[in-house]
Order: structure tokens, then sequence, then C-alpha cells
């Protein structure tokens, strides 16, 4: 169990949805998507996630199906934020969560996890406003079925805390994650992953405020428990957190280290069903430790088949393509040996 003072838990929870800046969805996105993971994610074959799909747009039978098997759902929306499409994504959220609506009645427990859902894929599709409503409607509905203290909860107070981060409202994103915590230290075993994730979300919130020791304490904390779960070593959510410290060791100059850290985000990021953005972004950051390390041959090629993997993307952006390419035109093939 992870452990605070109370004097870190004494917070006005009505803060947390108090931000001081405007939420659009016109915020810039970063390269790497974001390390974090919103949607929990599933090693599935390829060829498995694209039946699956075809199924839901093709079969008359696909939705009932879908509506009784709120998995199936996140699976094949997961496939279409795989291949770069999140507001494709969204989309099928949306319809099938309208239809879940008609059927379940307003109010019924079985919509938090279509909530929540779509409360993920709105934030992953930069529509912040939707998501801050998706996620409030979640966490109302998840305190009146199960009370403050449950992992579900904390789980609503986690997303609205990343949500609040990538809006640039620091401090509401700080107070989310600190009461997903509490939450968690209440519920105990059952919310392991939930606290190693937001744990994560604290690193990422303090590596972008530049409090380093901060985040890699955080990081360092939430691998722990990743790695002390069976069958947690090859988790989305570790792969997220190593990115994340890997990038905060790499700030603060302990290259060695961060490059063997990116070393395995790395190798999670390409076996597990991550996004493209996500491997392309963790591929860039690995590229960059092996170069600084002195790796400089090793760091140029791993950069080289991140810009590759990116021009796999349906949707390119010149911004994105621009990266890649400064930056192997600034470490030339002549530099790296």
């Amino acid at each position: 169990m992870y452990e605070h003072t109370t004097a870190e838990f004494s917070v006005n929870t009505t803060q947390v949805f108090q931000g001081t800046r405007s939420i659009s969805s016109t915020q810039p996105e970063p390269v790497d998507d974001d390390p974090e993971e919103y949607i929990s994610t599933r090693r599935l074959n390829a060829g498995v996630l694209r039946e699956m799909l075809q199924g839901f747009q093709f079969e008359p039978e696909a939705e009932t199906r879908v509506l009784e098997n709120p998995e199936l759902l996140e699976r094949q929306a997961q496939a279409l934020a795989q291949q770069g499409d999140p507001s494709g994504a969204f989309s099928i959220v949306e319809r099938v969560y309208s239809s879940a609506l008609e059927r379940l009645g307003q109010g019924d427990v079985r919509l938090i996890d279509y909530l929540v859902l779509r409360g993920a894929y709105a934030v992953r599709s930069r529509l912040f406003e939707q998501a801050r409503i998706c996620l409030l409607e979640a966490l109302d509905l998840t305190e009146r079925h199960y009370g403050y203290y449950h992992v579900k909860t904390a789980a609503c107070y986690r997303c609205l805390g990343v949500m609040h981060r990538l809006v640039g409202d620091d401090n509401a994103a700080r107070l989310s994650l600190t009461v997903a915590l509490k939450i968690c230290s209440q519920v105990g075993g059952s919310a392991t992953v939930c606290v190693a994730l937001t744990l994560g979300s604290l690193g990422n919130l303090e590596r972008g405020c530049g409090a380093l020791e901060d985040a890699i304490r955080h990081y360092g904390r939430a691998r722990e428990l990743f790695d002390g779960e069976p069958g947690m070593g090859e988790h989305p959510g570790l792969a997220g957190v190593l990115h994340g410290l890997g990038a905060a060791l790499l700030c603060s100059g302990q290259v060695e280290i961060a490059a063997s850290i990116l070393e395995r985000a790395h190798a999670i990021r390409m076996r597990i069903s991550s996004t493209l953005l996500q491997r392309v972004g963790t591929s860039l950051l690995y590229g960059q430790a092996l170069w600084e390390a002195g790796r400089t041959k090793e760091g140029y090629e791993v950069v080289r088949e991140a810009l590759s993997l990116y021009n796999q993307h349906p949707k390119p952006t010149r911004e994105r393509t621009n990266v890649f390419l400064d930056w192997l035109e600034s470490h030339g093939p002549e530099g790296a040996r």
C-alpha cells in the first residue's frame, strides 16, 4: 500500500473541478501522444482486432453484443486508437454509449464503464470539455453506487487529474491525483494498479513542472508496484511509467540509467498493444538517450526506425515529421559511430 502523511491529504476536493484556465480542444498535442495510459490495453493479435472492428461495423447483431460486453467495445476502440485514429475510436464509444443509455436508462450502474471510456477517448481526441463532462458524470454515478472509497472512484479522479494536466491546470491536476491516492490508500491491495498509474501521472505532472527529483521518486515507486505484481511485467501502464522515468533521468543528466530504463520501455511498447504514437515517442526518447550515453550508432538507427514507423501513421503531420528529420540531420550519420 502506498502511504502518505495526513497533511498531504488535507485538500478541498471541490477545488478538483475548479480549473483556473479555460478548457480548449486546441491545446498542443505532445509528440509522444503523452506517455500516460488512459485506456487499459490488452495483448491481442492485430488480425483479431481487425476482425472485431469489422464485425462491429458490418454485423447487425454486433451492437447488441457490445452492449453486453464493455470489454469488447474497449478493444474495438483501442484498435482504431492503435491505428492513429483516436477520433474514430471516440465516435465508436459515443455511438455505443447512446445505445446503452437508451437500453439501460439514466443512472444505471453499468453505464459507468461506458462513461469512463467516453471521457478517456475524449481526452485522447483533445475534446477536453466533453471529457470533463463525461468523467464528472462517471464520478457522480460511481460514488452513488460504490461510495467514495472504491477503486472505480479513484480511477475517475485519476482520469480527471490527467485531463487537468493536459489543459495546463497543474493545481487541479495535483489535487485530483492526490485524492485518487488517498482513496487507494484506504481501499488496499485491490487498488495496486490504480496506485501505480496514479503515481505515474503524478510523475508526469512533476516532470512537466521541472521537479525532476519528485518525478523520479513517483515513477520509481510506480515501477516497484508494477514489478511486484504477478503478471504485470509488461503492463501498458508500466511502459508509460518507464517512459516518464527515462525522460526525467535524461533531463537530470543520468544518461546511462536513462538508456537502460528506456530500453525496457521500448521493448514493452513494441510487444504490447501500444498506439503508434506511443511507440514512436518512446523510440525517439530511447534513441536520444543512447546517443547521449555514447552509443551514437545505435541511437541514430533507433530514431531512423522511429521515423519509418511514424510514416505508417494514417494522418502524419509535418510538425511531427520535422522532429525526426531535424534530429537525424543534426545528429548526422557521420557522427554515429
